[in-house]
């Protein structure tokens, strides 16, 4: 039987009392500076680059590329990426999915925006961080936040929704409509939920079902992975 709102409040205080969001809406601006945040690992089918600053110009990228900010990229309904992110994290990005990064190094946080498609995270907190203190992914009015965990972010823009996905670790969601927060919730590992748009209200996390999970492994859309992230 999954827990009740009251529940998990009261969970997220005792175990996030730490855990401050230092973000608000909008939280994606381009900025002067260009920042390096990975090394693509796997690329497959074909992956665009659009860049906002410059020549406003649409790239292919290969794996001699690396990860940045400062533009957004793009997978095709075969394509995908994996990324390492400076050796203290992972970013996959799904087929048909688009996504922009921005680095915010004085507090170490790397934002994500999904605009459509499915994202996963892995990031796992150690004393010798150096590089990535948290991730926080921002799905229309929907941000998840984590510093020790393996997720997915999904976005459905027919149903207007955002879902998240906790493999394992903790995730902080949080609810924004016109930049006022509405909501917030905390998922544990094997637990999902999903923020409306236009419900002042984010489901309480529930249990993922075998499909879920089954959803969530790489050997849905990798070819010939050996990768289990």
């Amino acid at each position: 039987m999954g827990r009740t709102k009251k529940e998990t409040k009261s969970a997220s205080r005792i175990q996030f009392c730490c855990l401050i969001l230092l973000v608000s809406l909008p939280i994606f601006k381009v900025h002067a500076n260009t920042h390096l945040v990975g090394k693509f690992t796997q690329i497959s089918g074909e992956v665009t680059y659009f860049n906002f600053t410059g020549l406003r110009k649409v790239s292919t990228i290969s794996k001699k590329d690396s990860l940045t900010t400062q533009g957004s990229y793009l997978t095709q309904d075969d394509s995908y990426f994996t990324a390492n992110l400076n050796n203290e994290g992972w970013l996959r990005l799904s087929p048909r999915s688009k996504v922009a990064l921005e680095y915010l190094p004085e507090s170490k946080t790397l934002k994500i925006s999904l605009f459509t498609g499915s994202l996963k995270v892995l990031i796992s907190s150690t004393d010798k961080m150096s590089f990535l203190n948290r991730v926080v992914v921002q799905s229309a009015g929907a941000l998840f936040e984590a510093v020790d965990a393996k997720f997915t972010v999904s976005r459905n823009n027919l149903e207007d929704t955002s879902s998240a996905y906790v493999e394992k670790g903790a995730v902080l969601a949080t609810q924004y409509i016109q930049y006022e927060k509405k909501d917030s919730e905390i998922l544990h590992s094997n637990e999902t939920t999903t923020i409306n748009d236009r419900v002042e209200d984010i489901s309480s996390p529930r249990k993922m079902t075998n499909k879920e999970i089954k959803f969530l492994h790489p050997s849905q859309y990798l070819k010939n992975s050996k990768t289990n992230f």
